[in-house]
């Protein structure tokens, strides 16, 4: 049996398309930063000139248990159970 890693990856809020913060030169408007990035997911509440895109990404891997079987010089096979690594 052969073990291994398996990785999933989450993203939860805002996603930013790739390029697209290139897409914005700084001093932009705001109405171009709204063309671009679409709806932000706050706007500063004393000047509304501040918009926030809030996102998270998170990963998480899960590693399993294998085992390993090896024949000796004498022929005689062995098993050895393999921890994952942390």
């Amino acid at each position: 049996m052969r073990g291994g890693c398996f990785t999933q990856n989450y993203q939860r809020g805002y996603i930013l398309a790739e390029g697209a913060l290139e897409q914005i030169p700084l001093g932009a408007p705001q109405e171009q930063v709204l063309i671009t990035l679409g709806t932000p997911s706050t706007v500063a509440t004393v000047s509304g000139e501040v918009f926030y895109y809030i996102s998270k990404r998170t990963e998480q891997t899960t590693s399993l248990t294998c085992s390993r079987f090896s024949a000796g010089s004498s022929g005689a096979r062995t098993r050895d159970r393999l921890a994952p690594n942390r």
